[in-house]
C-alpha cells in the first residue's frame, strides 16, 4: 500500500473499516456493517490501555487494529438474536404422529 493510500485510510477510519468488509461471507458483512462505532470505540479503548501501559502515546494505528480483529471469531460467538439471523423461522414445526 502506497503511503498516500495509507494516510488516507488513517484520516477517514469509516472507509478503512468498510475495506475489511467485502472479506467476510454475507451474514457477517450485514452484521458488521452496522458495528462500526462499537469497534471504534473498542479501538479508542486500546488506545487508552497502551497510553497507561506505557506513559506515551500509543502507536496502535487503526489499520492495524483492524488487520488483527477477529472478525470471524467474534461473529461466531454471537447468538442468533444478536446477528439477525433466526433459522427456527423458516423450519415448519414438528408433528407428532400418534400411532
Amino acid at each position: 500500500m502506497t503511503y498516500l493510500a495509507s494516510q488516507y485510510l488513517e484520516q477517514t477510519p469509516m472507509a478503512a473499516y468498510m475495506s475489511f468488509l467485502p472479506q467476510l461471507n454475507k451474514p457477517a458483512r450485514r452484521y458488521f456493517s452496522n458495528q462500526y462505532n462499537n469497534i471504534w470505540n473498542e479501538y479508542q479503548g486500546m488506545l487508552g490501555q497502551e497510553s497507561q501501559t506505557t506513559g506515551q502515546l500509543p502507536k496502535l494505528t487503526f489499520m492495524d487494529f483492524l488487520k488483527n480483529y477477529p472478525f470471524m471469531q467474534k461473529y461466531g460467538a454471537l447468538t442468533p438474536q444478536q446477528t439477525g439471523s433466526y433459522p427456527n423461522l423458516l423450519k415448519p414445526p414438528a408433528r407428532l404422529l400418534n400411532y
